[in-house]
């Protein structure tokens, strides 16, 4: 459970810096930071199911800038969103 924690507060701190670096917007980073949050705590519990929280992380990160309803940087926040999320759980395993 320590490695698990120090896992997730490590994995929240560098989604906080990539959110920083890559100026995301609030919800993007409230995302990225809550999957990198919780995808030690499930490869720690259901190791066999961490593909599938993988994508259902990646999906959320990349709705979210489609459902803000903002055209102008759409694709790029949800593009910046999918490859935090997956950067970082690449980082965690």
């Amino acid at each position: 459970m320590t490695v698990t924690a120090l896992a997730a507060g490590l994995g929240m701190t560098g989604a906080v810096k990539y959110a920083r670096l890559m100026r995301l917007r609030a919800a993007d980073a409230a995302v990225t930071v809550a999957s990198a949050a919780l995808m030690p705590l499930v490869a720690w519990r259901m190791p066999g199911e961490f593909g599938w929280a993988l994508a259902g992380a990646l999906v959320v990160a990349a709705l979210v800038p489609v459902l803000g309803g903002d055209a102008a940087t759409r694709a790029r926040r949800a593009v910046a969103g999918a490859f935090g999320v997956a950067w970082l759980a690449a980082l965690m395993l």
